[in-house]
């Protein structure tokens, strides 16, 4: 996993607020590679374990973590279980995330300012369009760039939730039980 620190720093602030941290699949949590298996009929994905701890570290101190994919599949559905994502939270499937992320956000009650979301791909643009902090990573289709606001040092499916993640705690201040170290990290040099 890069150091993402002296990239951040200028960012930080971006961060402060967000309550609701919302998560495409293919490209974000994965790499965007998918491998199929017995003539097809199995599809293996990587997913990073750094991402998963993260995503377990900051849901401890109330970040909310939903999942929103524009493709089902089975991987995914084993992730999200394994994540403890909520049902209510976890939405596969879905081509319009911006229309999508409009009505989570009145279901939580939240302000787009409050809303951070991490896509890579065109189908993304929409939900970029809606949330307060747009964020995508390094492996990314350059057709987002105008959208996004932060671009991960780490790679898609390589650290990059965990990255945002980590930040999100930092700025946030919250009593999480990686708060201090993460803190103490930060402030390093």
């Amino acid at each position: 996993m890069l150091d993402y620190r002296a990239h951040a720093k200028n960012y930080i602030d971006l961060f402060k607020g967000i309550k609701l941290l919302v998560l495409d699949n293919d490209g974000i949590m994965t790499n965007g590679q998918v491998h199929y298996y017995d003539n097809k009929t199995a599809v293996g994905v990587s997913y990073s374990v750094l991402d998963g701890y993260a995503i377990a570290r900051a849901k401890n101190y109330g970040l909310h973590v939903a999942i929103v994919s524009g493709r089902s599949n089975a991987a995914l559905e084993h992730r999200a279980e394994i994540l403890h994502i909520e049902a209510n939270d976890f939405f596969a499937g879905v081509s319009d995330k911006g229309k999508f992320l409009l009505e989570l956000m009145e279901r939580y009650n939240l302000k787009p300012e409050e809303v951070a979301y991490m896509g890579d791909d065109f189908i993304d643009i929409s939900a970029f369009k809606v949330v307060g902090l747009p964020i995508s990573v390094p492996n990314r289709h350059p057709m987002v760039n105008s959208y996004v606001k932060y671009i991960t040092q780490n790679e898609g499916g390589l650290g990059a939730v965990r990255e945002v993640c980590d930040l999100l705690i930092i700025a946030n201040g919250k009593g999480s039980d990686m708060k201090d170290a993460l803190l103490a990290f930060w402030n390093e040099k």
